[in-house]
Protein backbone atom coordinates (compact mmCIF):
# COMPACT_ATOMS: atom_id res chain seq x y z
CA UNK A 1 0.00 0.00 0.00
CA UNK A 2 1.36 3.32 -1.05
CA UNK A 3 1.99 5.57 1.78
CA UNK A 4 0.94 9.27 2.34
CA UNK A 5 4.63 10.59 1.31
CA UNK A 6 4.86 8.25 -1.97
CA UNK A 7 1.57 9.88 -2.98
CA UNK A 8 2.25 13.40 -2.57
CA UNK A 9 5.66 12.63 -4.49
CA UNK A 10 3.74 11.16 -7.29
CA UNK A 11 1.25 14.13 -7.41
CA UNK A 12 3.89 16.18 -7.64
CA UNK A 13 5.44 14.90 -10.48
CA UNK A 14 5.51 17.87 -13.08
CA UNK A 15 3.07 17.38 -16.01
CA UNK A 16 5.16 16.15 -19.17
CA UNK A 17 4.24 18.37 -22.29
CA UNK A 18 1.67 16.21 -24.47
CA UNK A 19 -0.07 15.71 -27.94
CA UNK A 20 -3.70 16.22 -27.75
CA UNK A 21 -5.99 15.14 -30.75
CA UNK A 22 -9.02 17.17 -30.90
CA UNK A 23 -10.32 15.49 -33.93
CA UNK A 24 -9.83 13.54 -37.10
CA UNK A 25 -8.23 15.33 -39.34
CA UNK A 26 -7.00 12.61 -42.02
CA UNK A 27 -7.25 13.68 -45.90
CA UNK A 28 -6.76 17.03 -45.63
CA UNK A 29 -5.37 18.31 -49.25
CA UNK A 30 -2.41 19.65 -49.28
CA UNK A 31 -1.76 23.50 -49.70
CA UNK A 32 1.55 22.07 -52.21
CA UNK A 33 0.65 18.88 -53.42
CA UNK A 34 1.94 15.80 -52.85
CA UNK A 35 4.50 15.60 -49.76
CA UNK A 36 5.74 12.19 -50.73
CA UNK A 37 8.10 13.47 -53.41
CA UNK A 38 11.98 14.35 -52.92
CA UNK A 39 11.44 17.89 -53.31
CA UNK A 40 7.92 20.35 -53.89
CA UNK A 41 7.78 23.56 -55.01
CA UNK A 42 4.51 26.19 -54.97
CA UNK A 43 3.76 29.52 -55.79
CA UNK A 44 2.69 30.16 -52.47
CA UNK A 45 6.18 29.08 -50.91
CA UNK A 46 9.30 31.27 -51.75
CA UNK A 47 11.94 28.80 -50.57
CA UNK A 48 12.71 25.40 -50.87
CA UNK A 49 11.28 22.38 -48.97
CA UNK A 50 13.25 18.43 -49.87
CA UNK A 51 13.91 15.46 -48.09
CA UNK A 52 17.24 14.95 -46.91
CA UNK A 53 18.27 11.51 -45.35
CA UNK A 54 15.01 10.94 -43.66
CA UNK A 55 14.42 14.69 -42.45
CA UNK A 56 12.31 17.60 -43.98
CA UNK A 57 14.41 20.56 -44.90
CA UNK A 58 12.82 23.88 -45.88
CA UNK A 59 14.90 26.41 -46.56
CA UNK A 60 14.26 30.36 -47.57
CA UNK A 61 16.08 33.52 -47.90
CA UNK A 62 15.15 37.27 -48.12
CA UNK A 63 16.89 40.65 -48.09
CA UNK A 64 14.82 42.77 -45.55
CA UNK A 65 15.62 46.79 -45.25
CA UNK A 66 16.19 46.54 -41.54
CA UNK A 67 19.58 46.08 -39.43
CA UNK A 68 20.65 42.28 -38.23
CA UNK A 69 20.11 43.97 -34.55
CA UNK A 70 16.48 45.00 -35.74
CA UNK A 71 15.24 41.49 -36.76
CA UNK A 72 17.59 39.27 -34.07
CA UNK A 73 15.61 41.58 -31.69
CA UNK A 74 12.56 40.10 -32.95
CA UNK A 75 13.28 36.28 -33.41
CA UNK A 76 15.12 36.28 -30.00
CA UNK A 77 12.05 37.93 -28.01
CA UNK A 78 10.70 34.01 -27.59
CA UNK A 79 7.90 34.82 -25.44
CA UNK A 80 6.18 36.80 -28.67
CA UNK A 81 6.58 34.07 -30.45
CA UNK A 82 2.57 33.54 -30.53
CA UNK A 83 2.08 36.68 -31.73
CA UNK A 84 3.55 35.83 -35.10
CA UNK A 85 5.06 32.13 -35.53
CA UNK A 86 2.18 30.52 -37.61
CA UNK A 87 0.55 27.67 -35.44
CA UNK A 88 2.33 28.87 -32.17
CA UNK A 89 -0.38 29.20 -29.71
CA UNK A 90 2.02 30.28 -26.23
CA UNK A 91 5.26 30.52 -25.70
CA UNK A 92 7.67 31.60 -22.63
CA UNK A 93 11.27 31.79 -21.12
CA UNK A 94 11.95 28.99 -18.20
CA UNK A 95 15.41 29.68 -17.76
CA UNK A 96 18.32 31.63 -19.08
CA UNK A 97 21.76 31.57 -19.01
CA UNK A 98 25.02 34.00 -21.10
CA UNK A 99 27.82 32.27 -21.87
CA UNK A 100 30.69 33.47 -20.73
CA UNK A 101 34.20 33.83 -23.15
CA UNK A 102 35.03 30.21 -21.50
CA UNK A 103 31.53 29.12 -22.15
CA UNK A 104 30.75 28.46 -18.75
CA UNK A 105 26.77 29.00 -18.45
CA UNK A 106 26.03 32.06 -16.06
CA UNK A 107 22.55 31.67 -14.98
CA UNK A 108 20.13 34.74 -15.60
CA UNK A 109 16.95 36.41 -14.43
CA UNK A 110 14.18 35.23 -17.11
CA UNK A 111 12.66 38.70 -16.28
CA UNK A 112 15.69 40.87 -17.63
CA UNK A 113 15.44 39.84 -21.23
CA UNK A 114 18.87 40.12 -20.90
CA UNK A 115 19.56 38.62 -24.47
CA UNK A 116 17.29 41.24 -25.90
CA UNK A 117 20.21 43.99 -24.49
CA UNK A 118 23.44 42.59 -24.56
CA UNK A 119 26.33 43.62 -26.76
CA UNK A 120 26.86 42.36 -30.40
CA UNK A 121 28.31 38.74 -30.17
CA UNK A 122 27.47 37.90 -26.87
CA UNK A 123 25.70 34.05 -26.30
CA UNK A 124 23.02 33.02 -25.04
CA UNK A 125 21.39 29.38 -23.81
CA UNK A 126 17.81 29.37 -22.84
CA UNK A 127 14.75 26.58 -22.37
CA UNK A 128 11.56 27.99 -24.13
CA UNK A 129 8.55 26.27 -23.73
CA UNK A 130 6.39 26.11 -26.74
CA UNK A 131 2.70 25.28 -27.53
CA UNK A 132 1.53 24.73 -31.64
CA UNK A 133 -1.53 23.66 -32.55
CA UNK A 134 -4.43 24.16 -35.58
CA UNK A 135 -6.50 21.90 -37.72
CA UNK A 136 -7.20 19.37 -34.83
CA UNK A 137 -3.43 18.78 -32.96
CA UNK A 138 -2.21 20.19 -30.51
CA UNK A 139 1.87 19.87 -29.33
CA UNK A 140 3.53 21.13 -26.28
CA UNK A 141 7.71 20.28 -25.81
CA UNK A 142 10.39 22.45 -24.33
CA UNK A 143 13.01 23.44 -26.79
CA UNK A 144 16.50 24.67 -26.59
CA UNK A 145 17.17 28.26 -27.09
CA UNK A 146 20.72 29.10 -28.08
CA UNK A 147 21.74 32.39 -29.99
CA UNK A 148 24.41 35.15 -30.82
CA UNK A 149 23.53 38.63 -30.61
CA UNK A 150 22.94 40.26 -33.89
CA UNK A 151 23.67 37.19 -35.62
CA UNK A 152 21.67 34.06 -35.23
CA UNK A 153 19.14 32.04 -33.28
CA UNK A 154 18.58 28.53 -32.75
CA UNK A 155 15.69 26.10 -31.26
CA UNK A 156 15.87 22.83 -30.91
CA UNK A 157 12.82 20.85 -29.55
CA UNK A 158 14.02 18.32 -26.66
CA UNK A 159 10.40 16.55 -25.89
CA UNK A 160 8.37 16.89 -28.49
CA UNK A 161 5.92 13.93 -28.86
CA UNK A 162 4.89 14.58 -32.40
CA UNK A 163 8.70 15.01 -33.52
CA UNK A 164 11.47 13.33 -33.69
CA UNK A 165 13.26 16.19 -34.84
CA UNK A 166 12.47 20.00 -34.92
CA UNK A 167 14.86 22.36 -35.12
CA UNK A 168 14.83 26.27 -36.46
CA UNK A 169 17.97 28.45 -37.57
CA UNK A 170 17.43 31.93 -38.35
CA UNK A 171 20.81 33.73 -39.02
CA UNK A 172 21.50 37.58 -40.34
CA UNK A 173 24.27 39.08 -42.01
CA UNK A 174 24.69 42.57 -43.92
CA UNK A 175 23.86 42.29 -47.33
CA UNK A 176 25.94 44.51 -49.92
CA UNK A 177 23.10 44.39 -52.62
CA UNK A 178 21.03 46.60 -51.72
CA UNK A 179 17.77 45.82 -52.69
CA UNK A 180 15.89 47.77 -55.43
CA UNK A 181 12.62 48.59 -53.61
CA UNK A 182 14.09 50.36 -50.73
CA UNK A 183 16.55 53.47 -50.93
CA UNK A 184 20.48 52.80 -51.04
CA UNK A 185 21.07 54.30 -47.31
CA UNK A 186 18.52 51.95 -45.55
CA UNK A 187 19.86 49.05 -43.87
CA UNK A 188 20.16 45.75 -46.10
CA UNK A 189 19.91 42.33 -44.09
CA UNK A 190 20.02 39.17 -45.58
CA UNK A 191 17.80 36.76 -43.66
CA UNK A 192 18.17 32.79 -43.98
CA UNK A 193 15.79 30.22 -42.69
CA UNK A 194 16.83 27.02 -41.69
CA UNK A 195 13.84 24.55 -40.64
CA UNK A 196 13.76 20.84 -40.51
CA UNK A 197 11.49 18.92 -39.02
CA UNK A 198 10.46 14.55 -38.73
CA UNK A 199 7.68 12.74 -37.19
CA UNK A 200 8.02 10.38 -35.03
CA UNK A 201 5.78 7.46 -36.89
CA UNK A 202 3.67 7.32 -39.83
CA UNK A 203 0.82 7.67 -38.55
CA UNK A 204 1.96 12.03 -37.39
CA UNK A 205 3.01 12.24 -40.58
CA UNK A 206 -0.16 11.08 -42.90
CA UNK A 207 -2.09 13.57 -40.13
CA UNK A 208 -0.50 16.82 -40.71
CA UNK A 209 2.50 16.73 -43.08
CA UNK A 210 0.34 19.18 -45.31
CA UNK A 211 -0.71 21.50 -42.53
CA UNK A 212 2.92 21.38 -41.33
CA UNK A 213 4.21 22.39 -45.22
CA UNK A 214 2.02 25.13 -45.01
CA UNK A 215 3.99 26.46 -41.65
CA UNK A 216 7.23 26.52 -43.35
CA UNK A 217 6.42 28.43 -46.06
CA UNK A 218 4.78 31.25 -43.21
CA UNK A 219 7.30 31.87 -41.40
CA UNK A 220 9.33 34.32 -43.21
CA UNK A 221 5.87 35.85 -44.41
CA UNK A 222 4.62 36.09 -40.99
CA UNK A 223 8.02 37.77 -39.41
CA UNK A 224 8.11 40.12 -42.05
CA UNK A 225 5.65 41.55 -41.07
CA UNK A 226 6.27 40.95 -37.04
CA UNK A 227 8.79 43.21 -38.27
CA UNK A 228 7.68 46.18 -39.12
CA UNK A 229 4.44 45.89 -36.32
CA UNK A 230 7.46 46.11 -33.57
CA UNK A 231 10.29 48.39 -35.96
CA UNK A 232 7.88 50.18 -38.49
CA UNK A 233 7.76 50.90 -42.28
CA UNK A 234 11.26 50.50 -43.88
CA UNK A 235 12.64 53.65 -45.55
CA UNK A 236 10.91 54.99 -48.54
CA UNK A 237 12.25 55.65 -51.83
Amino acid sequence: MATAATKRAVTALPRRPSLRLARPFFNFPSPFGSSSSPSTSSPERKGTLQKENGVWVYREEKVMPYSPSQLFSVIADVDSYQSFLPFTTSSRVLTAARLGPDGRRLPQPVADKGWLRGTQGERWKMDGELRIGAMGFDEGYVSLVEMEKDKWVKATAKDATMFRHLSTIWSFSPSPSPSPSTPSSAPQTKVDLYLAYAFTSPLHAAAIQSVWDKVSGLMVEKFEKRVRDVHGPPPQQ
